[in-house]
């Protein structure tokens, strides 16, 4: 079927009107026989197109007009901007430390909620402002317990605890292993040291002091360490730790090799007690690892013996790191008075207004002297409205706020669809976010400025990039919207239908999604049923890279969320599963010849980037647009990504490897890969190979 195509009403140009007018001379006037731009009859004549050319203009609106005016009687409007977030650290003048074996309190400092920090202001830009989402309550860390996970002569694993009261080891001076039970057993994988917290530390920078033997620790690798820095999240299993990543942890004990002190950036933490093995705490704890093939190979080295412990020096807070979110926060704007008729329009001092928390989150207070102030509540419409409800809408984008209107009913009777304010009453809007855009994704150490003083904070920082903003929806957007939101009148049916409810639910947080109905002979998926199948890839910062499945993952919450939503679309029959697909890991491994003259250094830079690019689930594929699901990757498909890089004179072969979700090869190279109808390829770790021109 064709496409509609708007029409234009007219679709004369000025120099089709000019010389429409030239034309008609000879028979209207035929004594004017001089038509050059120099007579003034042909000034009056251009003068005169102008105008009509303006006036066709405005005409040839009326179409996008009408248009406009059916989005609205649907009740369609523009999505407003989506903020960015990120995380800052506001860094202490000097730092907060527990007096070893203190019972007091501690004192305390607090980051306000909706504190106010920015980035520079210069002559050319302005500054992005962004505030806290949460109170920072910034304690010293109460370290109540330490324990170790220790590997015994028999190979087990058990816990012990390690220090007494005032932090010192029931040792001698030489120090005490904290990753096998004695000095001449060799640490196994998962031998830990355990750091319990009395309070909870989440999103605080500490710092923890270690003096160790330094004849600890035999023949490691003190640039590349066996082992990870973890924190309990208050998940049930297996998401009870969290790894911390390479830019949240600062070591200098040199594997724990030395004397030094480990810098963490802590995230959000909950209690763990190891199925009653450990104190119910807030734990923080070092973990040997198993290292692959390629790690060894790479230079890492397992611990020939434990590492020994002769005192913890001392644990201090250095500063605290809560989640901002792009905007500024306005309280207690009057609005006005009310009139006491129904359909009033009051108009917002800044707009637009942004979601944040619950998803209206806008509340109106009336006001009026000797009566309690009433609290009015965002309504999506007044559809639903009774004249008692205490409603109001709210135009996101342009700031309007709008109370309940009055509607004359067939039988002469006046409907009002919401309550309407006294007379005189003094309209307050309680507070509300304004900002948003994709000026909020500012990089790394660009948020920089303390906008509202508060002692005893030194400077702010943010370690990551921000991420997440977007612009407010545009008209040809909400265009394409409106046809689909017609079409399933909000109700999810089909494949389809499933993908727009998810875009629509998850639009900052998902990158691609994809809704599959098991076919009857399906043995890929057991369960048929009423049933059908959504997985979703999570929405990534910068994708043309290696992606790991934790970048690829959709939250817990949000996942709970789009389930809750597809609650109030599915048929009542119909049973709706939401998860990741089935990610599929494969390494490329490419040997070549170079030109002589070739920089050897930008080919492999160059087609690595285009591995990456190519096998990606967000953005790989012939089209851009992501791996498809379900399809194989070929030895056949991969010739396409070096065709037309400069100073590759041949490839000798190509071969393509499983791996695991590190990346790692598992196997010997294969013609192809297979994923099931539900999964997606992505990349391992590639690699290329230069063949010596001698």
């Amino acid at each position: 079927m064709p496409s509609l195509i708007t029409p234009k009403l007219d679709d004369r140009t000025f120099q089709g009107i000019v010389d429409e007018a030239k034309s008609r001379i000879s028979q209207y006037c035929p004594e004017w026989t001089d038509h050059n731009v120099s007579d003034p009859g042909v000034t009056l004549i251009e003068l005169f197109a102008w105008m009509i050319e303006s006036l066709l203009y405005r005409l040839n609106q009326v179409p996008q007009l009408h248009y406009i005016k059916f989005l609205q009687m649907f009740g369609i409007t523009l999505d407003e901007p989506v903020p960015a977030t990120t995380q800052v650290t506001f860094w202490l003048t000097k730092p907060l430390k527990q007096e070893v074996g203190s019972e007091a309190e501690s004192l305390t400092y607090t980051i306000p909620v909706n504190t106010e920090v920015a980035t520079t202001q210069t002559d050319t830009d302005r500054a992005v402002v962004f505030t806290t989402d949460i109170e920072a309550i910034v304690r010293a860390p109460r370290l109540e317990q330490v324990f170790a996970r220790l590997t015994g002569s028999d190979n087990k694993l058990r816990y012990s605890e390690l220090k007494n009261r005032n932090l010192e080891l029931a040792r001698g001076a030489a120090g005490e292993p904290i990753f096998a039970a004695r000095e001449n057993i060799i640490p196994l994988p998962g031998s830990a040291l355990y750091f319990g917290f009395g309070e909870d530390i989440s999103y605080h920078v500490i710092r923890i002091a270690l003096e160790m033997r330094s004849a600890g620790g035999d023949n490691v690798n003190p640039l590349k360490p066996p082992y990870v820095w973890e924190v309990t999240t208050g998940e049930p299993e297996p998401k009870h730790w969290r790894v911390l990543g390479s830019d949240e942890v600062k070591d200098t004990t040199q594997a724990l090799c030395s004397n030094g002190e480990i810098v963490l950036h802590l995230p959000k933490m909950g209690k763990y007690d190891a199925a009653g093995k450990l104190p119910s705490l807030f734990w923080v704890r070092v973990r040997i690892r198993e290292l692959s093939p390629d790690e060894i190979e790479a230079g890492f080295v397992p611990y020939s013996s434990s590492p020994q412990l002769k005192s913890v020096a001392g644990v201090e807070t250095m500063g605290v790191e809560p989640p901002v979110t792009q905007g500024r926060v306005v309280r207690d704007e009057v609005l006005g008075r009310s009139e006491g008729k129904p359909g009033q329009r009051f108009q917002l001092q800044s707009a637009p207004i942004l979601r944040y928390g619950a998803r209206r989150n806008v509340t109106l207070v009336m006001s009026q002297p000797g009566k309690p102030n009433e609290e009015w509540q965002e309504a999506e419409s007044f559809a639903e409205s009774k004249s008692s409800d205490r409603h109001f809408t709210l135009d996101r984008i342009s700031g309007e706020l709008r109370l309940g209107p009055a509607v004359r009913q067939p039988d002469g009777n006046l409907r009002c669809y919401g309550a309407t304010p006294a007379r005189d009453a003094i309209l307050t809007i309680r507070q509300y976010r304004t900002g948003g855009g994709l000026e909020g994704n500012v990089m790394r150490g660009e948020i920089n400025t303390l906008r509202n003083s508060i002692p005893f904070v030194d400077r702010v920082y943010n370690r990551n990039a921000a991420h997440g903003g977007m612009d407010a929806e545009s008209l040809d957007s909400a265009m394409v919207k409106a046809s689909n939101l017609i079409r399933t009148r909000e109700r999810a049916i089909t494949p389809d239908d499933f993908e727009f409810v998810a875009n629509r639910v998850l639009q900052t947080k998902i990158s691609r999604v994809k809704c599959i109905q098991p076919y009857p002979d399906d043995a890929e998926i057991a369960e048929i049923g009423n049933r059908v199948y959504v997985v979703v890839i999570a929405r990534v910062d910068s994708p043309g890279r290696r992606l790991n499945r934790p970048d690829l993952t959709v939250s817990d919450a949000d996942i709970a969320e789009l389930k809750r939503r597809f609650e109030d679309h599915r048929p009542l029959t119909m049973h709706v599963d939401v998860s990741s697909p089935a990610f599929k890991f494969v390494a490329v491994h490419i040997v070549l010849m170079p030109a002589f003259d070739a920089d050897r250094n930008e080919i492999e830079r160059q087609l690595l980037a285009r591995l990456y690019r190519f096998v990606n689930p967000i953005i790989g594929w012939t089209d851009g647009q992501g791996w498809p699901f379900g399809r194989k990757i070929r030895v056949l498909d991969i010739p396409n990504v070096w065709q037309d890089i400069p100073g590759v004179h041949f490839v000798q072969s190509v071969e393509l490897y499983e791996t695991d979700a590190n990346g790692e090869r598992t196997g010997e190279p294969v013609d192809e890969v297979s994923v099931l109808r539900y999964g997606v390829i992505c990349s391992g770790r590639h690699s290329v190979d230069f063949l010596r021109s001698d």
